[in-house]
């Protein structure tokens, strides 16, 4: 049973996926020259791995690459960091819960646990650590919980752009954190369960919401007749919870999202423009874009789907 996957950004025929059993498999998937895929779904029986990596006792929760790492996460709180070319194991860390997400920010790979405790970690050490307030495990259990992370860029009170960890905890607000520090709380209008952010010239922050819209994050610098004003900004409804958004391939301003108690993945742009895949067999465990293709993860497989210009 696959329970995560992973892409590398800087080269997207690589993946690694994660297991049931605990093991981390990294394999290479080349789809064909004219952009069809040559398979519907991939599974570990058909893509020989490049290695294998027995990592832990309990189900893989979260896996993400940058640079040359792999950093895994399991049901039981374990945070690995492997070698991405090897699998080799380079450190290991214990949190209290079960691993949620987590993101490359500031040099750090910040790490976050279903009970709220957030780490920044790299190839050596903790760099820093903290605790939202979620107190308790009841609290997870009754909705209170890390949602959602993203290292996102925005401009300041000041006109400056400054770069913050952005967190969900499930209810109607949006954290921003700094090295564990929290410096804003932005109300919102939904609970958010995903965040995608771009680094580009111009942000962009998306946030995925409980209500099935997909909100923008926009500031406005201070001017002598505004202030400086946070706002959401609804970019298209989606007609399900939102429990995943993230981008179309490295298209600037295209989206691809997934949500709950759906069997659909839908495309997006920033006009609006839509485009729907219906003809999943489940639900969306996770989902990415690569190779002009949209690979949705299922228990037994990885489902490959055409990307459609929307």
């Amino acid at each position: 049973m696959f329970t995560a996957f992973a892409a590398a950004p800087e080269d997207d025929e690589l993946f690694v996926i994660g297991t049931a059993l605990g093991e981390v498999k990294c394999f290479r998937h080349v789809v064909e020259a004219n952009g069809t895929a040559a398979k519907t779904y991939l599974n570990e029986l058909e893509d020989t791995a490049i290695w294998e990596s027995y990592v832990t006792s309990f189900p893989i929760s979260f896996l993400l690459i940058h640079g040359v790492f792999v950093l895994v996460g399991d049901g039981h709180g374990a945070v690995v960091l492997l070698q991405l070319d090897t699998g080799l194991e380079i450190r290991r860390f214990q949190m209290e819960a079960a691993i949620v997400t987590g993101v490359w920010h500031d040099g750090v790979f910040v790490v976050a646990d279903l009970v709220g405790n957030l780490i920044g970690v790299n190839t050596f050490e903790t760099k820093w650590s903290c605790r939202t307030d979620i107190l308790l495990q009841e609290q997870a259990a009754s909705g209170t919980y890390i949602a959602s992370i993203a290292s996102i860029r925005l401009i300041d009170c000041e006109g400056q752009l400054c770069s913050y960890v952005a967190t969900s905890l499930g209810r109607n607000e949006l954290i921003l954190t700094l090295r564990g520090h929290v410096v804003a709380r932005l109300p919102t209008p939904t609970s958010f369960t995903s965040i995608y952010s771009e680094s580009t010239n111009d942000p962009v922050v998306l946030c995925g919401g409980k209500n099935g819209v997909v909100y923008k994050l926009v500031t406005e610098a201070p001017s002598p007749d505004r202030p400086f004003t946070v706002k959401f900004e609804p970019v298209i409804e989606t007609g399900f919870p939102v429990n995943r958004v993230t981008a179309s391939n490295g298209r600037l301003g295209h989206w691809i999202c997934s949500g709950s108690h759906s069997r659909e993945v839908l495309e997006f742009d920033a006009k609006c423009n839509r485009t729907r895949h219906i003809s999943l067999q489940a639900e969306p465990s996770d989902l990415m874009s690569a190779q002009g293709h949209i690979f949705v993860l299922e228990e037994a497989s990885i489902r490959i789907l055409e990307l459609i210009a929307v």
